[in-house]
């Protein structure tokens, strides 16, 4: 896919193809053949334009933000990901 998408239109592209299972800690849970699909969140603060992945960056936005969940490992098209999260992700002290 590889196209942002809202969490309704996710659910009802997704549902066609997999067993919806849960949302859990802002992750969305697929079950295809016992095959588990993870869609992960990414946050930005409203008015900026840096997405951000890993829940505990200095800069994880908890008021005022939005969210968007993507297919597959894909990242945000628009705007800038996150400096703190990419080094996070990296050394493996991402929490999502």
């Amino acid at each position: 896919m590889g196209v942002d998408i809202s969490v309704r239109r996710l659910y009802n592209e997704v549902t066609r193809r997999y067993e919806f299972c849960s949302i859990l800690r802002g992750h969305a849970f697929f079950v295809w053949q016992k095959e588990v699909i993870v869609v992960p969140l990414y946050r930005k603060l409203n008015g900026t334009d840096t997405w951000h992945w890993c829940k505990n960056c200095t800069k994880w936005p908890e008021f005022h933000y939005e969210n968007k969940y993507l297919m597959g490992r894909e990242r945000p098209k628009t705007g800038e990901l996150c400096e703190e999260c990419k080094a996070k992700e990296i050394r493996g002290g991402c929490r999502t």
